[in-house]
């Protein structure tokens, strides 16, 4: 399977690329927050989940990911997810540098005005 230690070359990959484009940080943000951004699923399926290829390409948003975003930027990054992909994101970022992953609990979900409260919340950090 895909493991920590692939997914932390990605993501050093992906550090490389944020600076020599020049820019402060990567932002990608899933499912309706993101308006569904076609780039933010790829990018994230390549990083999270490992995807390459044709299979990169086509691989659709998995549920469980629908309302993550990942922030990453040369000093931090923070991945902001549901109860329920905490398991799997917590142990592929187990192994970068100065990231923090934040969950919403379930009493959260379960209130939309609470759970978008925590999302801005995480965002505006």
């Amino acid at each position: 399977g895909y493991s920590a230690l692939a997914c932390r070359d990605r993501w050093r990959s992906l550090q490389r690329l944020r600076a020599e484009a020049g820019v402060d940080c990567v932002l990608l943000v899933l499912g309706p927050d993101g308006r569904f951004s076609r780039g933010s699923e790829v990018a994230f399926n390549w990083l999270f989940r490992g995807l390459s290829g044709r299979e990169l390409l086509s691989a659709p948003a998995q549920q469980r990911f629908e309302e993550c975003f990942v922030f990453i930027s040369a000093m931090r990054s923070v991945v902001f997810c549901k109860h329920g992909a905490l398991e799997d994101i917590a142990a592929k970022t187990s192994l970068w540098e100065g990231c923090e992953v934040l969950a919403t609990t379930p009493e959260e979900e379960a209130d939309a005005d609470g759970y978008d409260a925590r999302k801005v919340g995480v965002l505006i950090q």
